[in-house]
């Protein structure tokens, strides 16, 4: 074996091994438990050349769409791939289900991963457990501004993206939450990811309050306010490997204007909806010309 590359994370690591193995190259990668560090090996001598200047690509431009291509597109266990090995610092065997890919993008996108369980967690308690869903709806869904003044209980301005009041709801929010959330975690990091979730909550959740009330819930505005923010990151910054196909973004825009129409049996939180996706789409502007500064 030859060691090619150190990563201090395994995500890193992961993502290079699959791109290889994609091009045909044999590696594993190995766990350095006494510097905390991830290894990618290759097997053959012959394949160093080509390799190395993959890595020295790779390192170049990390986020390239390429590379998170090949990562999802292994349909394999990576211990099953190439003989992957790990050495745990715990000396215990993992569970092959933790070493998927689905579960090691949980791992890295763990701010992803954290916001769909707590929203799984909830609609559970909420659906199942009366008197835990009369403490859920006692505290989670928004109050009028002017009653939040005298209770200071402004957390509510948030909690309402967690509330979810059917099977389909949840779904349909968590499954664009994954994709949109994971795509903008990966590439810009925990930080971006958490203010987009924070700013497009609150701003989406205060002004369907203002339009139809306090009783409403679920993740639309967020989603909606990600979807905004990789449309416009997308077509500014198509270097950061972010972005989405057209009939996507038509599909969920058509789906906000089929809401405003009213023509469907639901009840949909429009306003929200719309707000999110305009503060998505001004949240992307702002750090497209802050970076423009920067740089």
């Amino acid at each position: 074996m030859h060691q090619l590359v150190r990563f201090q994370t395994a995500k890193p690591a992961y993502i290079l091994m699959d791109y290889l193995l994609q091009k045909r190259i044999e590696c594993i990668v190995t766990q350095d438990s006494e510097n905390d560090a991830y290894w990618v090996e290759i097997q053959s001598e012959s394949d160093l050349a080509k390799a190395q200047a993959i890595v020295d690509e790779f390192i170049e431009n990390p986020n390239h769409p390429k590379y998170q291509a090949a990562s999802w597109g292994s349909a394999q266990p990576a211990s099953q791939s190439s003989g992957f090995r790990t050495k745990p610092k715990s000396g215990f065997t993992e569970h092959p289900f933790f070493k998927t890919n689905i579960a090691r993008e949980a791992k890295a996108n763990w701010v992803t991963s954290s916001i769909l369980l707590f929203n799984a967690v909830i609609f559970v308690l909420y659906s199942l457990f009366p008197p835990i869903s009369l403490w859920v709806g006692s505290y989670f869904f928004i109050a009028p501004l002017n009653e939040l003044q005298v209770t200071h209980e402004w957390w509510r301005v948030v909690t309402p993206a967690f509330l979810h009041f059917s099977g389909m709801h949840i779904v349909f929010n968590l499954l664009w939450w994954w994709i949109l959330g994971g795509m903008i975690e990966k590439s810009l990091g925990k930080t971006v990811l958490l203010l987009l979730f924070i700013i497009t909550a609150i701003g989406s959740n205060i002004t369907q309050l203002l339009a139809t009330g306090p009783n409403f819930g679920g993740m639309s505005g967020v989603v909606y306010g990600l979807l905004g923010f990789v449309w416009i990151i997308g077509y500014m910054r198509p270097n950061w490997g972010i972005g989405l196909q057209p009939a996507m973004i038509g599909f969920m825009l058509i789906w906000m204007v089929i809401g405003f129409a009213d023509v469907l049996f639901l009840s949909m939180a429009n306003e929200a909806h719309l707000s999110g996706l305009i503060i998505g789409c001004l949240a992307a502007l702002v750090l497209h010309q802050s970076s423009g500064k920067r740089s």
